[in-house]
């Protein structure tokens, strides 16, 4: 019992160093940033960096403060891939994301439109470039021009975090892109072990037992337009072929 009130202590900790280094970095180091005569592809540069090495700062603090038993990545060392990709991953846990940017490097992520004007994280998000998923041909040059730039993406292929015993059915965009752009996928599984931070647990809800979380990044997936098949028709294939691959794992 004594375990468990410390780790939920350790998450109070960390929760409030993450809103706390995101008021910090949004209140002085991006204000800062954005009147540096360095230009807007060296400021986004700085600003992804930040996002991973920030990341990677609070999985150790994860870490220290025994919020998990285990964090172990596997098939991580293929990774960063050779040549740009689109990273796919199930999301059973708020923190899902942390571990995974806190890992790749060079990576963009796909978030909630949302987040854009929340005012502990919109400067953060802004100036790294992470990029909202609005809909349509818009998002598409966009990842298109992040991709041509040599960054990594990933994306939530669910659209929201994962029900308890398995995965929602995913929306086609995570295949759209593959498809449209030709862009490797590499499938990451994400294993926790006991209901954590999933869909509506506050952060002091901790489990009993500290979780175990397994990371693993599968080989990059090729996927393109078919000769003489419709591109809708293409597209629909693939997504029921990274959905079913994930429900195998999952």
């Amino acid at each position: 019992m004594v375990g468990r009130q410390l780790r939920r202590l350790g998450s109070g900790i960390c929760f409030l160093g993450f809103m706390g280094a995101g008021g910090l970095l949004a209140a002085v180091f991006f204000p800062l940033l954005g009147i540096l005569p360095i230009g807007k592809k060296n400021r986004q540069r700085v600003g992804l960096a930040v996002v991973h090495y920030g990341f990677a700062t609070l999985t150790t603090f994860i870490r220290v403060f025994r919020l998990t038993r285990e964090i172990r990545f596997e098939g991580f060392e293929r990774s960063p891939a050779p040549t740009p990709s689109l990273y796919i991953a199930n999301h059973p846990t708020l923190i899902d994301v942390v571990l995974i940017l806190g890992r790749l490097r060079r990576c963009s992520c796909i978030v909630k439109l949302a987040l854009f004007s929340h005012p502990f994280m919109r400067s953060t998000i802004r100036t790294a470039g992470l990029i909202p998923n609005d809909r349509g041909p818009a998002l598409l040059d966009r990842m298109e021009h992040e991709f041509a730039c040599g960054r990594s993406v990933l994306i939530f292929p669910e659209g929201t975090r994962s029900p308890a015993d398995g995965i929602h059915p995913f929306t086609r965009g995570a295949a759209h892109i593959a498809v449209r752009l030709r862009v490797p996928v590499v499938p990451i599984r994400v294993c926790c072990d006991q209901s954590f931070l999933g869909k509506g647990q506050p952060w002091y809800e901790v489990p009993r037992r500290s979780p175990r979380f397994v990371l693993s990044a599968g080989e990059p997936l090729n996927f393109g337009a078919v000769a003489g098949e419709p591109i809708g028709r293409t597209i629909r294939n693939v997504n029921q072929q990274l959905e079913a691959q994930f429900r195998k794992l999952v």
